[in-house]
């Protein structure tokens, strides 16, 4: 258990620093022999501190960006040479700068999906509004869906006729099960 620590400037300094260069919170108290739940109740009582912590944490995210490039473009590892003088590929070496990079990406669109999150399209084009329809519009739609669905031809199924269910009928690979008990 943490024991208690007097909240100072240097200290809070050193906090916003910390977080700043996108080093962990839980390190920072296991260094200073903080909790975490004491170092949330100074971002609570105190506006200032909390806004200065804010604007760390972006710095932050910024900083582990960094990181994952300065990862991805490092390939002094990746090669070594063997017994027999021949250059080979350092394949553990990769695969771990790769989930240090995977780790850190999902770490970022986790913690700031705005910036660092996939970006999704719901709908139509960017520069396309947004359709808005009257309920009767609406409801003209759905009758001519409708009644292109009734028109369809009907097609043969497993369960018999379906009409417009465009699907091929099938039949089944399984064989008949046997009921137990009795022949």
């Amino acid at each position: 258990m943490s024991r208690p620590t007097k909240k100072n400037a240097k200290l809070t300094d050193e906090l916003v620093l910390w977080v700043s260069e996108g080093k962990t919170l839980a390190d920072f108290c296991r260094k200073h022999e903080l909790g975490r739940r004491t170092v949330y109740d100074w971002l609570e009582a105190d506006a200032g501190l909390s806004a200065r912590f804010a604007r760390a944490r972006d710095l932050g995210a910024d900083a582990i960006a960094d990181e994952i490039l300065r990862i991805a473009d490092d390939g002094l590892n990746d090669t070594y040479v063997d017994d027999e003088g021949k250059p080979r590929t350092d394949n553990d070496v990769i695969q771990r700068s790769k989930l240090r990079v995977e780790t850190r990406l999902k770490l970022l669109a986790k913690w700031f999906p705005q910036r660092y999150g996939d970006k999704l399209q719901v709908g139509g084009a960017a520069d396309l509004p947004a359709l808005q329809l009257t309920h009767e519009q609406r409801a003209e739609r759905i009758n001519a869906i409708l009644s292109t669905a009734r028109n369809r031809p009907a097609l043969e199924t497993d369960h018999g006729t379906e009409q417009g269910d465009p699907r091929p009928a099938r039949r089944s690979a399984r064989p008949a099960r046997r009921k137990k008990g009795g022949g």
